[in-house]
């Protein structure tokens, strides 16, 4: 079994460990402790019965996972407009939710390898879904937008191109896995989440396909579900920063502790 540099299972190797934890495969063990064969000794669970549950398994998860906590799993993408035409542009299409989106001006040049405009530069876009508040449009410093059967419209007609000019931040749904070698894809977690995944699989399988679960299996599934679930409020409710002054050291710091009589 072999891991990525993240200490991500490829999703063969996810195949291997669910059968183990079933009690499916059997090995031949050498004198040295390596396995040299394998033999599959239960031909009810295929590795399609797998595959299928193990990105059913990580969607369920993973959305219980970011249940008003979408902030530790959002990511920024780049959108772009055209001249004379305000839509409809699309979103991507495994975007689970939309978070905000910003617009800079079309006059500054910008590569998301390369940020050129300043934080400042980018400026927040209002939705605006009533036609009659779209004539309110010279109101907003920046175009505002509508949603339309889950694409975006622009309220007026851009007179320029805005190549990736559009910041838009969203929590997108991980991508399913399919090739042997494909991996877990989320943005934190993923070392907890897979073995959480893998109980998961295995338990939802043993009661499929054999109509019961061994005790250890069932407690082992209950255990990484709850590691994961902690592990993701601890992240959310992470510890505030009190500052003793604008121009000082951070209090909760060594350093800001080091200088200060109390």
């Amino acid at each position: 079994m072999a891991v990525d540099n993240l200490g991500r299972y490829a999703l063969s190797d996810i195949r291997d460990r669910v059968r183990r934890l079933l009690d499916s495969l059997q090995a031949v063990v050498a004198n040295d402790g390596s396995e040299t064969s394998f033999t599959i000794q239960d031909q009810s669970v295929s590795n399609v019965d797998i595959v299928n549950q193990v990105n059913e398994s990580l969607t369920g998860l993973y959305s219980e996972m970011i249940v008003g906590k979408e902030s530790l799993f959002a990511s920024t993408i780049y959108l772009g407009v055209s001249a004379n035409n305000p839509g409809p542009y699309g979103f991507p299409p495994e975007m689970l939710q939309l978070r905000w989106m910003k617009w800079k001006d079309p006059g500054i040049l910008f590569n998301p390898s390369i940020p050129t405009p300043q934080p400042i530069e980018w400026y927040p876009m209002t939705q605006i879904d009533d036609p009659a508040d779209w004539k309110n449009q010279d109101k907003f410093r920046v175009p505002t937008w509508r949603w339309e059967a889950g694409q975006y419209y622009l309220n007026e007609v851009p007179q320029r191109d805005n190549p990736n000019g559009i910041q838009a931040n969203i929590v997108t749904l991980p991508k399913e896995l399919v090739k042997d070698s494909d991996v877990i894809s989320i943005p934190q977690f993923v070392r907890v989440a897979q073995q959480a995944v893998i109980y998961d699989v295995a338990y939802t399988l043993a009661f499929s396909k054999r109509k019961q679960v061994p005790d250890e299996l069932a407690k082992k599934r209950d255990e990484w579900h709850q590691r994961l679930i902690v592990l993701v409020e601890n992240a959310y409710n992470s510890q505030s920063i009190q500052m003793i002054a604008p121009t000082r050291m951070v209090r909760d710091t060594y350093s800001g502790r080091a200088r200060r009589i109390s």
